[in-house]
């Protein structure tokens, strides 16, 4: 159990790595503020892994009802909603993305698509382990559904 928390935070923070290093290189190319973008990608990081797990807190409710200290303990009640997570995340980009005075759709495009390879390295694991049945297909179709929407509303 131990084992394969530690496999999937390191896959994690491998996903995170690879989806900070291609927002930052698309920043730099768009000449956009590297300092304010990876504060941004660091800041809704956070926030997206805190909304993941309360997600999953209520998801599982009858698990943590009688004890919310139960979110806590990572390692003895594991879990994270991927759509939760992925739903924090782009909220706090709206948001942090807004108060670092950043054009709202120029940082989602900047963010569509290394969010979507994150997302999809973060699955892989779960698949591997068969841990993630059809619900995790259709969080990455929702995810997808989100950011084509994103994509379309911000050429309107």
């Amino acid at each position: 159990m131990i084992a394969t928390s530690l496999l999937l935070g390191m896959i994690f923070a491998i996903a995170f790595l690879v989806g900070t290093f291609l927002v930052w290189r698309q920043a730099r190319q768009r000449g956009m503020s590297e300092e304010r973008i990876i504060d941004v990608c660091i800041s809704c990081t956070f926030w997206g892994i805190v909304g993941g797990r309360i997600f999953f807190v209520f998801e599982n409710w009858p698990l943590f009802g009688e004890n919310l200290l139960r979110t806590l303990l990572f390692l003895k009640y594991p879990g994270f909603s991927l759509l939760g997570g992925s739903l924090a995340f782009v909220l706090s980009l709206m948001i942090f993305g807004y108060l670092s005075r950043l054009k709202i759709g120029e940082v989602l495009d900047l963010f569509a698509v290394p969010l979507v390879v994150s997302a999809g390295l973060s699955v892989l694991p779960c698949v591997a382990l068969s841990w993630v049945t059809v619900q995790a297909s259709r969080v990455v179709v929702r995810l997808l559904g989100l950011l084509i929407a994103i994509y379309f509303l911000q050429k309107i």
